[in-house]
């Protein structure tokens, strides 16, 4: 039997390296996803040694920059016939207090909306689950991150399976509630569980529905 792969961004700590661990134990190949390199091998032989398993691997990739995430999608094809999990866990939490757009490291300007995200669209459209951490600065950034939210929940509604795997971290219901109902519906794990506890989680979910 082929194993599931499942891709993680921002998983060299944190969350996303709980998750990496957990699912590599549970026999899936995992692709960290990683922007510093040296960080990112530290974190692999660590998520090697405690998953004891020689099926996880890495991959550079900056969520700011244009260029890295098209070498990494490319990579990716070119490596695989599918992805079954995408967590996408990296991200740039400093990007609403900016007034100005800002120059990424190859030079391309990135604000809300640029085209940079047809490339997380299509992630959206091809995973087979998607881990949203529903935060404060999700919920705030309501006019790009609910249009992500609408393309997973139309997955489900069309495809009659569970997509979304939602986490919430220091958010209440009725904060969810002005978000989307839809979401707050949802039944969804606590960040204050911890990383590992949510990791298991998250890791028993996707197995068992893979």
């Amino acid at each position: 039997m082929n194993k599931k792969t499942c891709f993680i961004t921002g998983a060299n700590s944190g969350i996303g390296k709980q998750a990496a661990i957990q699912l590599a134990q549970a026999e899936f190949h995992v692709i960290i996803g990683v922007r510093n390199r040296k960080r990112g091998e530290i974190a692999l032989i660590e998520i090697k040694e405690k998953s004891e398993s020689n099926g996880v691997e890495l991959l550079e990739i900056d969520m700011s920059s244009k260029d890295s995430i098209l070498r990494a999608s490319q990579n990716l094809n070119q490596q695989l016939n599918s992805l079954d999990v995408l967590i996408h866990n990296a991200a740039d939490f400093n990007i609403i207090a900016r007034k100005q757009p800002q120059e990424s490291i190859d030079e391309y300007t990135l604000s809300v909306g640029d085209s940079i995200l047809q490339k997380i669209d299509e992630g959206l459209q091809s995973c087979r689950f998607a881990v949203i951490i529903v935060s404060k600065q999700l919920l705030s950034r309501k006019k790009w991150s609910l249009r992500e939210y609408r393309s997973l929940s139309s997955r489900e509604t069309e495809s009659g399976k569970k997509v979304i795997l939602p986490v919430w971290r220091d958010v209440t219901r009725d904060e969810v509630s002005k978000y989307s109902l839809d979401l707050a519906d949802k039944y969804a794990l606590d960040a204050s569980l911890g990383t590992e506890s949510l990791a298991k989680a998250l890791k028993n979910e996707v197995r068992k529905s893979t």
